[in-house]
Formats: C-alpha cells, sequence, structure tokens
C-alpha cells in the first residue's frame, strides 16, 4: 500500500483543518516536514504522541501545527490552520515527499461499498444525505450489484441490457458529490436588496445583521444550509456600490473573489421602475461564465405578483416562495428529485469500476468487475480483471 494524504475535514474556510497521512511512510515523512517546539514535553518523541510544533518546507515555515501520530496503525493527523493557502501548501508538500494525494473517500483504500459507506457517512451533513449513503449497504448499490450478478450468472439478464443500467448509475455521481461535497451559492446584488433577510431565512437563524440601511453587510459570512435536504455553503456578500470606505472597498474585492468560485450565483434585486435594465447592469459586473439565478425580492410591497415573469419573485422578510427558491436550487444541482433508496455511485473507485465494465465484452469480465465492486476479491487463481486498453 502507498503512502496516501488527504484532507479529512469539509473543504472551505475554517479556523482548523486536519491532514491525515496513512501508510507504510507516514511516520517517515512526518519526521522530514515537522520540528516540535523546544518547550513541548513531547518534543522528545515528537512523532510517537500529541505535539506542537512547525511545519517545514526547508527551512521556510508553512504553519504551525499540532500533530498525532499512530506508528502502529501507521496514521498520522497534522491539525492546521483552516485557510485555503495554507492546506494547498501543506498538500503540496507531502507531494514532494512522495506522498499520493487523494480524495478523502480513498485515504484508507476501502475496498467494498461496506467500507466506503462508513467512510462517506461522516461527510454526509444532512438527513436526507445520510438517508442515501446509507441505504447503499445491505441495499441499494449492494442489492443493485448482487442482483446483477445472479441474473448474468442465469443468463436472464443480457450484456446489452446491463450496460444501460450501469449508463444511468453512472449518472448518479454527480449527484453523490453534491451530497458529500456541498455545492457554494453566492448571494449577490445591490445594497438593501435583502440579501442578508434572505441568509437569515434560509439558514433559520440571524447569520447577517440586518436593518433598512445601506451597507449594514461589510463582508462576507458563509453557513452551512439544509436546502430541501441538500447541504449548500450560503454565501452572503456586501451589496454593490461604489464606496469610499477602505474596509468596503476590500470587502467587495474579497467578495469578487468568492464570486468567481462560486458553483451558483443567486442575483437579488428590488422589484420597480427599469428592472431589467438594472439587472443587465448587475449581470455585467459578473463573471460570464457563471451560472446566476435571479430573484426579485420585496414582492410583499407590491398590490400584487406579476402574473407572467420570467424571473421568481419572493419576500424574504414574509417568507414568500422561499419554497420555490429552494427548489429551483436544488434543480440547479440536479437534486430536486431523488428517491434516496435507490442506487447510488458515491466514490471514485466505484466509478472508476462501473466504467470500465461498460467497456467489457464478455459476461465473465464484467463478473468479475461487479464483484470487485461488492469487496469480493477471493477470485480464482487466473481471474484478471479486464481493463479497457486507454
Amino acid at each position: 500500500m502507498s503512502t496516501r494524504a488527504a484532507l479529512i475535514t469539509p473543504p472551505g474556510a475554517a479556523a482548523i483543518a486536519v491532514v491525515q497521512i496513512a501508510g507504510p511512510e507516514s511516520v517517515n515523512v512526518l519526521k522530514k516536514i515537522f520540528r516540535a517546539h523546544r518547550g513541548d514535553p513531547a518534543a522528545a518523541k515528537a512523532v510517537e504522541r500529541l505535539s506542537y510544533g512547525t511545519v517545514y518546507d526547508g527551512e521556510e515555515i508553512i504553519d504551525k501545527v499540532v500533530v498525532a501520530a499512530d506508528g502502529d496503525k501507521q496514521i498520522v493527523d497534522i491539525n492546521c490552520h483552516g485557510g485555503p493557502r495554507v492546506i494547498q501548501r501543506l498538500l503540496l508538500l507531502l507531494q514532494k515527499h512522495n506522498v499520493e494525494i487523494t480524495p478523502w473517500q480513498q485515504l484508507h483504500g476501502a475496498d467494498s461499498i461496506a467500507e466506503e459507506v462508513a467512510g462517506s457517512l461522516p461527510y454526509a451533513k444532512t438527513t436526507l444525505a445520510v438517508r442515501a449513503i446509507a441505504a447503499q449497504h445491505p441495499g441499494g448499490l449492494t442489492a443493485w450489484c448482487e442482483g446483477r450478478i445472479k441474473s448474468l450468472e442465469s443468463d436472464s439478464l443480457s450484456l446489452l441490457q446491463l450496460k444501460s443500467e450501469i449508463g444511468r448509475l453512472l449518472g448518479t455521481f454527480r449527484l453523490a458529490q453534491r451530497l458529500l461535497n456541498p455545492p457554494t451559492v453566492v448571494l449577490v446584488g445591490p445594497v438593501n436588496a435583502g440579501k442578508s433577510t434572505l441568509a437569515n431565512a434560509l439558514t433559520g437563524k440571524t447569520q447577517s445583521l440586518v436593518a433598512d440601511v445601506p451597507g449594514v453587510t461589510r463582508d462576507w459570512t458563509c453557513q452551512l444550509t439544509d436546502v430541501n435536504g441538500v447541504g449548500v455553503n450560503l454565501i452572503d456578500t456586501a451589496g454593490r456600490r461604489e464606496s469610499a470606505d477602505q474596509i468596503e472597498r476590500c470587502a467587495l474585492v474579497h467578495a469578487d473573489q468568492i464570486i468567481a468560485r462560486a458553483d451558483l450565483i443567486v442575483l437579488m434585486v428590488e422589484p420597480g421602475a427599469q428592472l431589467q435594465t438594472r439587472i443587465d447592469q448587475q449581470l455585467d459586473d459578473l463573471p460570464e461564465t457563471a451560472d446566476v439565478l435571479i430573484i426579485v425580492n420585496k414582492t410583499d410591497l407590491l398590490p400584487r405578483t406579476p402574473r407572467e415573469s420570467k424571473y421568481l419573485h419572493i419576500s424574504a422578510l414574509k417568507g414568500i416562495h422561499l419554497d420555490q427558491l429552494r427548489t429551483a436550487i436544488c434543480s440547479h444541482f440536479g437534486v430536486s428529485h431523488f428517491d434516496p433508496a435507490e442506487p447510488l455511485v458515491f466514490t471514485d473507485r466505484q466509478y472508476q469500476l462501473l466504467l470500465t465494465a461498460r467497456g467489457v465484452d464478455t459476461t465473465h469480465g464484467v463478473l468479475v468487475l461487479l464483484n470487485e465492486l461488492l469487496g469480493n476479491l477471493n477470485r480464482k487463481a487466473g481471474d484478471e480483471t479486464p481493463r479497457n486498453p486507454d
């Protein structure tokens, strides 16, 4: 087994992050990059127990960290600061020492659906996500594999039919990634459009201060939010306007960086005259390739909601049409309608095995791959897993 490392805390800005190294060289790699502080009583055995110190790349300081090493299990946890740049530098440093950087799902080389379910559940942040992942064993994907193996062995299912099913299954992988890696939704718009009120309404708590005064929100806030069962990182940004305030200008620059990385931008505007002109002006300030959902807030102030409009009209303050907004967000990410009990491909290992199986032209070859997917690795001697030439 190779030595691997992965970020095992959720991605995104945070106070603390944990990078775990697993494998035969984990402790040796730690010895090369970590120096315990002299005042630490654990310094003499810095890599055998919990210890505070510094990670270095040569003589360059990367971060002050707390490490926890278990030589018997060949596992090292590096507790570092959670800024994306710090994490990136740490992972690049480990890569320089021949450590393979992998997704957290593959860190310990899970080779069965049951193990992958156990390893993925801690990353399911909503009830719906937990249900969907937990359902994959012994039901869901496990039951599907077992059923297809029996059907192939009894000649009651053709390879053509199976490959069609596999194609549909592969399409669930993106959905699973949305469940396990919450996408980022950024609220943008002019000052006083009601972005912070909407953020508070969607999260169900006071995430941002609100007032009928422009410029109350001066920096961005982020909250993991359950949107119809799907976790999203909801970010409320400062209203866009010209300002002489240095702090506010810095906040807007930072907001632009966040907007550029967003999976979905929710553009909020107020109703009133020249609506389309104001929307177009706001769109001009957003990345051309961005996915944008446009909503008109404060519909409660209108005598009546327009019967025909290409935009969703809501009232964040009164809760009007917020269910429609939640549905629109879920629809954008392809998770508006799905049965969590249905088979779901939720790891790279599963995806690659099924992708390979779809290209195999012999029943025996497909059976080998389906058994490998289940974790039935005790195949007869001479059996070889067929692979696509490319």
